[in-house]
């Protein structure tokens, strides 16, 4: 198979080829059984290979090479950097970009404030009759941007010289957050990665990169994808745009190969020789030994798309790709019959149940971020394989799981939700949902807040505790999500608060037609007894009158949009008052910033490390990787922003009296507190996965107009 890494050669590097232990160079297109064996190739009509040993040679057209540009045109050619195909001039030793905006340092220090005084009690002291809301929004002020720019290091982008390297790798980086393989076999796991310089050949040294290995089958290019786009520690300056756009390209040559590669070891030699034998035969295998001891090597490539569908999630933010590569694995899993393996012991079987929850798991997220229904049935009969196991917490699998399936749950209350509305259907299906979702969640989150919790950077190793730890910090995210999402609509009446549309959150001016189907700028969603927290008069008044008191209070929010008249729309009475909805949200919003922050850090030196959370600043710490829940963070500062601003309108209009000041302080530095967690949290996961970065700037601009005071 052609490497990966050769499409990112420069000319100057291809010169040194004939400098490695091989006398004559690699062909332009290997036989199938050598590229499915991981063997040198070389060429012939009938391969020395396959004539040694007897298998018949066939070969396809490769997808890869084709005519070069030659080194005096290239050198003619000005730099160029384009934000739309990522595309820009590796030989240019020149290149520099015009102006680049300012980049935060990953991950927020967060101070420790006393919590003595509980949420709900706070709340209830402080909003117990009607109150009124300012309503208005703005924007946060532009970034800065320096005045000029620092010298900058060549960027690196992270390599592994070995598959035990990568399997090592994978152990630290994303094995605690998507545990898809069994346990190691060996402890402890260290990080050990190479680099690939991108201008290496200019600085006069040879890449420390093995000249013999490169990753070929399909698990091990989907793990180098997600590697590659953690910054290599040797990078002196990684939140570069040089340096982002080259672990971008790098990561994508991965991925694509990861594809290639699949596409090969489902390949059938008769196919291209003799199709009509083909529909005969038997399914394709792959000839070359495993990755993991102790993972067959026919469920490699489900593995491997499940890493894909994260990476489309979480890196290019594809929500289509990512949903397509949930449903390959899921399709091709179950046509291994991983879904049926019951309580089979066999010799593969935890890897079997792992890779077949995990892609369960997968299908169940893409519909919950995109908002669409399961493409499975969650509780079908037919998916009899026994959960994986954990064996210092057995309860961990389990829980992880029943939190997925709730969660979904709640996912599709709201598109029920949302579609009784805009009907004007019965609305006694949605409370009677609404109703038996609650019940579910409450014993199950209160076993998870029963749980301690604490930030770890514990290796991972055979016991897979900090595994057990980041599967319950998981699951408790997304419980409280859930809780958020059914009480959301009565609450805060659904109003829109970002600019973007993220997750099942409204964006601003997007609210529900109720006369059917559309979405529409001029009628927001109706009301539902809800006037006690956000009274519209309020809206109407501000927007009317810029001198009105609260008009200095609401010009900070105006970015936001205005919000329309509800008058004219029929109230609608749900179940729970908006009092107790939006106290169920403080506090599960409170809960889920609580649960990011305890989420473990990867442990690259493989020793014994426990961090409790202090003051410093995160940016000591390694990215945190695999993000598919990152939509919880949105549900929590959603619900934590909006208390925010009924703290605010409720303060401007005289309705928080001298004797609750303290109260006041008290839920202020909670909501400023949980806000940075979860923007600490966005920043950390941005370091690595690109599309995070919009959902990080989300929060920051609408926290910073909430409460200035946050940094």
């Amino acid at each position: 198979m052609a490497s990966t890494a050769t499409a990112l050669r420069t000319p100057a590097r291809r010169t040194t080829i004939a400098k490695k232990k091989f006398a004559v160079p690699p062909v332009k297109v290997a036989c199938l059984a050598c590229r499915a064996s991981r063997t040198r190739c070389d060429g012939k009509k009938v391969c020395t290979n396959c004539s040694t040993r007897g298998r018949e040679c066939q070969y396809t057209k490769s997808k890869r090479g084709g005519p070069r540009a030659p080194r005096s045109k290239v050198s003619q050619k000005q730099p160029q950097v384009e934000d739309r195909d990522m595309t820009f001039n590796w030989n240019d030793e020149d290149f520099v970009f015009d102006e680049a905006p300012s980049f935060i340092s990953p991950g927020a220090g967060l101070s420790q404030l006393d919590f003595s005084q509980d949420s709900d009690f706070i709340y209830d002291s402080l909003f117990t009759s009607s109150v009124q809301f300012d309503g208005q929004s703005s924007g946060s002020s532009p970034q800065s941007r320096p005045d000029s720019l620092p010298e900058r290091a060549s960027p690196i982008v992270r390599v592994y010289g070995s598959d035990e390297d990568l399997l090592n790798a994978y152990y630290v980086f994303i094995h605690p957050y998507f545990p898809v393989l069994p346990p190691p076999v060996s402890s402890p796991v260290v990080d050990r990665p190479s680099s690939r310089p991108r201008d290496e050949h200019r600085k006069g040294h040879r890449s420390n990169v093995r000249s013999d290995f490169e990753p070929s089958s399909p698990i091990t290019l989907a793990i180098s994808t997600i590697l590659a786009l953690v910054p290599h520690h040797d990078d002196e300056d990684p939140a570069n745009p040089e340096s982002v756009l080259y672990r971008r390209k790098f990561a994508q040559s991965f991925a694509e190969s990861t594809m290639e590669s699949v596409e090969i070891e489902s390949e059938i030699l008769d196919s291209d020789s003799s199709p009509s034998r083909a529909l005969t035969g038997s399914s394709p295998t792959a000839r070359r030994g495993s990755f993991h001891p102790n993972v067959p090597v026919e469920i490699e490539s489900v593995i491997a798309l499940l890493i894909l569908s994260i990476y489309e999630y979480a890196q290019r933010g594809n929500i289509s790709k990512m949903r397509t590569r949930a449903g390959q694995a899921l399709i091709s899993a179950m046509d291994m019959s991983l879904h049926s393996q019951g309580d089979n012991e066999g010799e593969f079987a935890e890897a079997k149940r792992r890779a077949w929850w995990m892609c369960y798991t997968c299908a169940c997220q893409g519909s919950i971020v995109s908002s669409t229904p399961p493409t499975v049935s969650v509780h079908d009969p037919r998916f009899t394989t026994r959960y994986p196991s954990i064996r210092s917490d057995p309860d961990a699998w389990p829980f992880f799981l029943s939190a997925q399936q709730t969660i979904l749950a709640a996912t599709q209350f709201i598109l029920d939700q949302n579609k009784a509305l805009e009907m004007k259907s019965n609305m006694s299906f949605v409370y009677e949902k609404m109703h038996e979702l609650n019940s579910r969640l409450d014993p199950l989150l209160a076993r998870a807040d029963g749980w301690t919790t604490y930030s770890s950077a514990m290796p991972v190793d055979a016991s897979e505790a900090v595994v057990a730890l980041a599967l319950k910090s998981i699951a408790r995210i997304k419980l409280n999500s859930a809780r958020i999402k059914l009480n959301r609509y009565c609450a805060f009446t659904d109003r829109a608060l970002f600019s973007e549309k993220h997750c099942d959150l409204k964006s601003s001016g997007q609210y529900l037609n109720p006369r059917g189907g559309e979405h529409s700028t001029m009628t927001p969603a109706p009301a539902c007894g809800c006037g006690d927290l956000f009274d519209n008069s309020s809206f109407s008044s501000i927007s009317r009158s810029p001198s009105s008191p609260l008009s200095s209070r609401s010009s900070s929010m105006s970015s936001l949009g205005s919000i329309p008249s509800i008058s004219d729309v029929p109230e609608l009475n749900l179940p729970f008052s908006s009092h107790l909805a939006a106290r169920y949200c403080l506090k599960a919003a409170l809960n889920i910033a609580q649960s990011f922050e305890a989420l473990p850090y990867p442990n690259l030196t493989g020793n014994q490390e426990s961090l409790v959370p202090s003051s410093s600043s995160h940016s000591g710490k390694a990215p945190r990787t695999m993000p598919s829940f990152a939509c919880c963070a949105m549900q929590s500062s959603y619900a934590m922003l909006m208390i925010c601003h009924k703290i605010r309108a409720t303060n401007g209009e005289g309705f928080i009296y001298q004797r609750n000041e303290h109260l006041v302080s008290n839920l202020t530095s909670q909501l400023r507190n949980g806000l940075q967690k979860v923007v600490g949290a966005l920043d950390n996961y941005s370091m690595t996965f690109e599309a995070l970065t919009g959902m990080r700037d989300q929060v920051r601009a609408a926290t910073d107009a909430a409460l200035p005071s946050v940094s």
